[in-house]
């Protein structure tokens, strides 16, 4: 029955052609506003509060042509995406990519193969989510965002569709009347707020002090929560330190800061059993200061966020808090 539920996820609305979308590229269509009075933040431009639907994701994949899993034809869509030599450093941080495994590639590829196809197609000042909504039949994918999702970059797409597919079924009604009684919090959420389609890839489009507005506004935020352990073969790196790879990057701990600040909900999508969980914070509690940036700049800039509003101690405990809460309960 999940099995099921998860293709009819994936599997979306009814799909179009990778000619049928790029055809409309050349058009003059501007995409429909989106109300953003609540968000000065903003400036007025509303295209950081849209959102993209998991159909939608799965769609644009085969747009970008890029490599995949697709599930609603059980294969591997090979797509024509060839790393570039200036990432090289995936490779060597993480793995080499495999044509025949899209499972090797990672979200930074993502990256690249959107800013590729919105250069190729004179859109590099827009965002995938922006070119989608000028499409007459796709634009239904594409709408006000309704939950905002917090993860790392390192994995590949198909592991972030899986992860969300897995809150959805944790999170929407039946399962949470089984759990606690109450309506899940997932019930209505049809867009979300994904970093990739969301942002425009050409540009630097993830500004903290908007990006708090952001998830303020949504008001629902579902963090990937990983487990270091089982995520090992992603990174050629890895060596075991007991803590989990989420909360050791700034931006993802940023999200977090942004969400409590703002009052936001927050749920965690984590695999872990809650025993596990608290005996992992009990031996390596969390410690915001610790996450690590490629930019010392934005480390400091986030921390001083933290440290003026909530504390770093009340912080870190309240994320502890919130992932506990999140964990399965061993039945």
């Amino acid at each position: 029955c999940r099995e099921r539920v998860k293709l009819r996820f994936l599997r979306g609305e009814a799909g179009i052609g990778r000619r049928e979308f790029n055809a409309f590229l050349v058009s003059k269509n501007q995409p429909p506003a989106i109300d953003t009075s609540v968000l000065p933040e903003l400036g007025g431009d509303p295209h950081l509060l849209q959102g993209i639907s998991l159909g939608g994701v799965m769609n644009l994949l085969k747009v970008l042509n890029y490599p995949h899993y697709d599930f609603s034809e059980a294969g591997v869509f090979a797509g024509s995406y060839e790393r570039p030599d200036d990432l090289s450093w995936i490779t060597d941080t993480y793995m080499a990519y495999d044509p025949a495994e899209p499972m090797t590639l990672t979200g930074y590829d993502l990256c690249q193969a959107i800013r590729k196809f919105l250069k190729d197609n004179d859109k590099k000042d827009n965002s995938m989510c922006e070119v989608t909504l000028t499409h007459p039949k796709f634009c239904k994918h594409v709408g006000k965002a309704q939950l905002f999702y917090s993860h790392g970059q390192k994995f590949p797409i198909n592991y972030t569709v899986q992860k969300i597919q897995s809150a959805y079924m944790e999170y929407r009604t039946a399962e949470a009347m089984m759990r606690n009684g109450e309506q899940g919090e997932l019930e209505d959420v049809n867009y979300i707020w994904l970093d990739y389609f969301v942002l425009r890839q050409c540009h630097h489009d993830f500004q903290v002090d908007t990006c708090r507005g952001v998830i303020r506004t949504i008001g629902l935020t579902l963090s990937e929560i990983d487990d270091s352990e089982l995520k090992s073969p992603y990174d050629k790196a890895y060596q075991s330190t007991g803590l989990l790879d989420y909360t050791q990057r700034i931006f993802c701990v940023f999200e977090l800061f942004a969400t409590i600040d703002g009052n936001a909900k927050l749920i965690c999508e984590c695999d872990m059993e809650r025993q596990n969980m608290e005996k992992r914070f009990e031996e390596k509690p969390l410690n915001c200061k610790d996450a690590q940036s490629r930019s010392e700049k934005a480390k400091e800039q986030i921390i001083g966020f933290i440290e003026s509003n909530i504390g770093a101690e009340e912080f870190d405990k309240k994320v502890m808090e919130a992932i506990l809460n999140s964990c399965r309960q061993r039945w």
